[in-house]
């Protein structure tokens, strides 16, 4: 019995479309098919390969800077939060009276080491015992007295707090000590000139333009703008101090196990 060419033909068509939709079929399942081809499973595992686990995205990208250069710390052991700012700076004032304080003394983490510092822009600047009043109150270990004291005065009071004389004044009467200490750590104070000098540094190898300004471990940049305001800029501090951590973690496990 032969078949006619057109009988023939029509079989050919209908095998093709029972192959393609085996292809097409077997692509949803078989790991094996690819684009509608197979691929030769020799040497493929006979496990089923399972699909590798979506790493969790970093929800705070592009709310921080990536330093070109990143700094070193004052100890390797902790995560370092580096903020500059100014007395006579009105969004410093918010942001640690809003923001900052508040952090370091109910959510900073133990690990965490908070340095802040005036910036130093010129040692010769008409400023500048602004800039000694908040390491001088540091070293008479009267901080708490003095630093959002001061802010206030200046911006919600609109004192003049500018002078030695003024700020002498000011840290008798809110610090409880004398002129003779005040005189003696704001003269005679090596740690003063070196707190200062490490101030002028800092200011000029983080490249500062404006305050405040905060630095995570020496290698994030981050500010009220690019951070989308103080209140995000905390949960993106508290999301790269957790980062910077899980690194430090790793690295001493690893020198533990050698």
């Amino acid at each position: 019995m032969f078949l006619s060419f057109k009988t023939i033909l029509i079989c050919l068509f209908a095998s093709q479309l029972l192959f393609l939709n085996t292809v097409i079929a077997d692509e949803k399942d078989n790991p094996f098919v690819v684009s509608g081809f197979y691929v030769a499973t020799n040497d493929l595992p006979k496990t089923v390969i399972e699909p590798k686990p979506i790493e969790t995205e970093n929800p705070f990208a592009g709310d921080y800077q990536i330093l070109e250069s990143p700094q070193t710390t004052g100890n390797p052991d902790k995560v370092e939060v580096l903020e500059l700012f100014w007395y006579t700076c009105p969004h410093c004032y918010s942001f640690e009276q809003g923001y900052l304080s508040q952090w370091r003394e109910e959510q900073m983490p133990e690990y965490v080491d908070l340095v802040q510092m005036p910036a130093v822009y010129n040692k010769n600047d008409k400023y500048m015992p602004l800039a000694k009043a908040y390491f001088v109150a540091k070293e008479l270990d009267i901080l708490d007295k003095i630093h959002i004291p001061l802010f206030a005065a200046l911006h919600d009071k609109k004192r003049s707090i500018y002078t030695e004389e003024a700020i002498r004044d000011f840290f008798v009467k809110h610090g409880g000590i004398t002129k003779e200490q005040f005189n003696n750590s704001f003269h005679n104070s090596f740690s003063l000139d070196t707190n200062i000098n490490k101030a002028y540094d800092t200011t000029k190898n983080y490249k500062i333009r404006g305050v405040p300004i905060i630095f995570v471990n020496g290698k994030y940049r981050l500010g009220g703008t690019i951070s989308k305001g103080y209140k995000n800029m905390m949960q993106v501090i508290n999301y790269l101090v957790a980062e910077e951590y899980k690194l430090i973690q790793e690295r001493n496990a690893e020198v533990a196990v050698d």
